[in-house]
């Protein structure tokens, strides 16, 4: 990810994250969801971002298989919490397999 052709540095968080979910590729880790809570405009979207990035240009994730959830926007849109948001993505996944 970058702007203007200059990549955006990288915070010990996405090192952190890379390594979990490094760890949980390999079989090290069976825990797929991870929070990054935190006050606003702290950055937060943009270390998801990159962790995105990286999922799919250097493990070849297939982008479907990556849940992201606003917690500002399921609150605006739909009146629900992030534990309803991720419950129904869950009984949604389930019954797709």
């Amino acid at each position: 990810m970058n702007y203007n052709n200059e990549p955006f540095r990288h915070r010990s968080n996405y090192y952190e994250l890379i390594k979990y979910v490094d760890d949980f590729l390999e079989g090290k880790n069976n825990n797929r969801y991870f929070l990054l809570p935190g006050i606003r405009c702290v950055g937060k979207s943009t270390i998801l971002l990159q962790v995105y990035e990286y999922l799919i240009k250097e493990k070849h994730v297939n982008p479907t298989n990556i849940l992201y959830i606003n917690g500002d926007n399921l609150k605006r849109m739909v009146n629900s919490s992030i534990i309803d948001g991720i419950n129904t993505y869950l009984i949604f996944f389930t019954i797709q397999q």
